[in-house]
C-alpha cells in the first residue's frame, strides 16, 4: 500500500463525513466514521468464519465490512451501492488497499446477481427500502450459507414469517443494532 496515496486520499476526503470506518492501517491510518468503533467490532464478530467465502454486500456504501472480510481471508467479494459517487469512492479505497473487491453502481431493488455467494449482508439498508421483506424474500435463494441484516432495534421488523424454509434465524443485539444472521441449511 502506497502511504502517499492514503494521504493524499483523506487530505482529499478531510470534510466527508463518512458513513463507516475506511481503514487503511489498523488504529494507524483511519478515517473515523460514525459508530466507528462499534462497526469494527461487528465486523470482527461477523467474520471468524469467512476464509475462502463469497460476500456480497448489499448497500455497501465505501467497502468497510467487504475490506474486513478481506482482511479475514474472505474469498470473491462484490458490493452494491445506488449513489454514485460513494461507488466511486470505494472503488478508490479498493484500489489504494490493493483488494481485488468489485464494486457497482446499483438499485439493489433492482439487482439481480447472475451468482449465488456465500455470505449475504445487508447492513442497515432497511430505512431506505419501501418493503424490505419484499428485499429479503429477492435476495435469499442467492444464499449458499448466511444471510446477515443488521438494523436499528427500534425498527419493526419481523422474521418470523419469513419464508426460509429449511433454515433458521438467530437474532441478537449488539449494542443499538439488531444483528440476524439466517442460516441456510439444504
Amino acid at each position: 500500500m502506497d502511504r502517499q496515496k492514503v494521504l493524499d486520499f483523506i487530505y482529499r476526503h478531510q470534510n466527508i463525513s463518512f458513513y463507516q470506518p475506511v481503514v487503511f492501517i489498523q488504529n494507524i491510518m483511519e478515517i473515523r466514521g460514525k459508530w466507528h468503533e462499534a462497526t469494527k467490532e461487528l465486523a470482527v464478530m461477523l467474520f471468524h468464519d469467512i476464509v475462502g467465502k463469497s460476500v456480497l454486500d448489499l448497500g455497501c456504501n465505501c467497502g468497510f465490512f467487504l475490506h474486513e472480510a478481506r482482511r479475514q481471508g474472505a474469498g470473491r467479494l462484490v458490493g452494491v451501492d445506488h449513489d454514485v459517487v460513494i461507488v466511486k469512492l470505494a472503488q478508490e479505497i479498493n484500489n489504494i488497499l490493493g483488494h481485488d473487491v468489485e464494486f457497482m453502481n446499483e438499485d439493489i431493488v433492482n439487482f439481480h446477481p447472475n451468482e449465488n455467494f456465500d455470505v449475504i449482508l445487508m447492513m442497515n439498508i432497511f430505512h431506505v427500502l419501501s418493503n424490505p421483506r419484499d428485499v429479503i424474500d429477492q435476495y435469499l435463494p442467492f444464499v449458499n450459507d448466511k444471510l446477515i441484516i443488521s438494523c436499528d432495534n427500534n425498527q419493526p421488523i419481523s422474521f418470523d414469517s419469513l419464508n426460509i424454509g429449511n433454515s433458521f434465524y438467530s437474532p441478537r443485539s449488539v449494542g443499538t443494532r439488531r444483528i440476524t444472521e439466517i442460516l441456510k441449511h439444504n
